[in-house]
């Protein structure tokens, strides 16, 4: 049923060992996804963005990684999209926001000049309803300036729910 859904549902599959073996697999990884969350075992590291016009440092996007003690550095792609079907995105995307906006004010903090950090939005941080306060409390907690942090989302969450997304920027904006 799972892999049916996956190919985008209106299907059927017939039961095989190898679809059962990927599915154990999956589910292995999602425990161990679980397990490293609770356990903060997921890194954020730093992509700088530079100024063209002046060649200087503009920003730095956020970026999640997971290295697991027996696979290694797991991908993104392989870690994120698990995250998304299972929810557990919400949890890691609140530990990403704390990371980054803890780290800009720790950069700020030694006497960096104030750079923005940019965080992506996950469609289900977006449709919790509670990602107003919670970008307010981690800059209250962070003491990050609001206008360091700058937020990401992708055109397709845009599309999926347009008068809520604009309602909670327009918050997040004020």
């Amino acid at each position: 049923m799972q892999q049916a859904k996956h190919m985008g549902g209106g299907t059927f599959q017939f039961f095989s060992h190898s679809l059962q073996h990927s599915t154990l697999e999956r589910l292995q990884l999602e425990n161990q996804l679980r397990k490293a969350i609770g356990e903060r075992k997921l890194s954020v590291f730093y992509q700088p963005k530079l100024c063209l016009k002046n060649g200087r440092l503009d920003s730095a996007e956020a970026l999640v990684r997971w290295d697991h003690p027996e696979l290694g550095s797991v991908s993104p792609s392989d870690f994120i999209a698990l995250a998304e079907e299972t929810g557990l995105i919400v949890l890691i995307g609140e530990f990403v926001l704390r990371e980054a906006c803890r780290q800009a004010a720790q950069w700020q903090q030694a006497g960096l000049a104030p750079i923005r950090v940019s965080v992506n939005l996950s469609g289900h941080q977006l449709r919790q309803g509670n990602l107003v306060s919670l970008v307010r409390q981690v800059l209250e907690d962070t003491g990050l300036a609001p206008h360091c942090l700058e937020l990401e989302i992708t055109e397709s969450q845009l599309l999926e729910n347009v008068d809520y997304v604009i309602a909670t920027f327009q918050q997040l904006h004020e």
